[in-house]
């Protein structure tokens, strides 16, 4: 038996520590805990309820934005408001543009959430990277691919694995084929920087500022302009929108597949994989991204781009759920179970 500990868990903030207890290869006890008491709960007692949608931004500097929006939902129910996130008790419909720029907002947010994760969380872990912060210190050499060394000696594969164990420099230019991969996936950690800026300017163009936004309020958004300046704001909105969603077609998709490749242990779904990383098959999703003007179900679901559901026991990609066509969704306020198409 042996007690493996990581205390603090770091790029997550350092709030969090676990420690594991294995008997060969299998894990008989995890203990998880939180290492800072925060108090959001306490301190919102007492407060105007418009006040949770600005505090609950700050738990997290990575997404503050869902924070405000479930608050905004939560200000919305507790006020009279039905809570399918788009219609008022008794008082109309949420302006249409208002659930528009919600939409928006949010969706710059998940754009940089997804990139910030990848590239500048989760990538270093797989890279070596430059003899710099954050890729110092390195794990053991034996944990990384040996194209995604930063060391020198032979090659693998038919390429040269370079030697950038003592550079600092970081490859910055973006044009033309980089010599390596190494070079490529730190080329693209830099160019993922500034993509990731382009999603808060295109956020902030409706929400005032990123990442903690100022337009979200109960019954709508503080934004407001004529719709000639609306039309030129969604435009540009469009041509910020036009290049992130290029570069992650074009480039951070192939990157992901690349690293994929390069850790076939980790790929439970096809290549044979030892376990790691494979989940316990059960997801749930409350919903977002709601229709405006959509009246809500029979049953009292909101109509949303991304459906409210769940799927149990599900291996690989949804596994049987997925290639099945369906998938089943509950309403979790009023327990209700229906089956719902995923591709018509």
């Amino acid at each position: 038996m042996a007690v493996h500990e990581l205390d603090p868990i770091s790029r997550i903030e350092g709030h969090l520590g676990a420690k594991l207890t294995t008997a060969g290869a299998a894990i008989t006890d995890v203990e998880v805990h939180g290492n800072l008491w925060r108090g959001f709960e306490n301190f919102l007692i007492g407060r105007e309820p418009n006040d949770a949608i600005t505090f609950t931004q700050r738990i997290c500097g990575v997404c503050p934005v869902p924070h405000g929006q479930a608050s905004t939902w939560a200000v919305e129910a507790a006020i009279g408001y039905s809570g399918t996130h788009q219609f008022q008790t008794g008082m109309g419909e949420i302006p249409t543009k208002a659930i528009h720029i919600r939409n928006m907002v949010l969706g710059a947010e998940y754009l940089m959430s997804s990139l910030t994760h990848f590239y500048h969380l989760a990538a270093p872990s797989y890279v070596q990277g430059p003899a710099v912060p954050p890729w110092t210190p390195y794990f053991d050499d034996a944990y990384y691919s040996p194209l995604l060394l930063a060391s020198a000696g032979g090659t693998n594969g038919g390429l040269a694995i370079p030697n950038y164990a003592t550079s600092s420099v970081l490859p910055l230019d973006d044009e033309g084929f980089s010599a390596d991969l190494w070079s490529a996936v730190i080329k693209q950690y830099v160019k993922a920087l500034r993509i990731r800026r382009l999603t808060f300017e295109a956020g902030a163009m409706f929400a005032g500022r990123m990442p903690m936004t100022s337009c979200y309020v109960a019954g709508g958004v503080t934004t407001y302009k004529a719709d000639s300046a609306m039309a030129t704001k969604c435009t540009k909105f469009t041509s910020f929108m036009t290049e992130i969603g290029d570069f992650v077609i074009r480039e951070y998709i192939p990157i992901v597949l690349a690293l994929g490749a390069l850790y076939p242990n980790f790929d439970n779904e096809h290549n044979g994989g030892q376990g790691w990383g494979a989940g316990c098959g059960n997801f749930l999703s409350w919903g977002s991204f709601p229709y405006a003007g959509v009246a809500p179900t029979a049953d009292g679901v909101a109509s949303n781009h991304f459906p409210r559901g769940w799927v149990k026991n599900a291996g690989g990609y949804f596994g049987a759920a997925e290639t099945s066509g369906t998938i089943v969704a509950a309403d979790i306020s009023g327990g209700l179970l229906n089956e719902h198409t995923l591709y018509s």
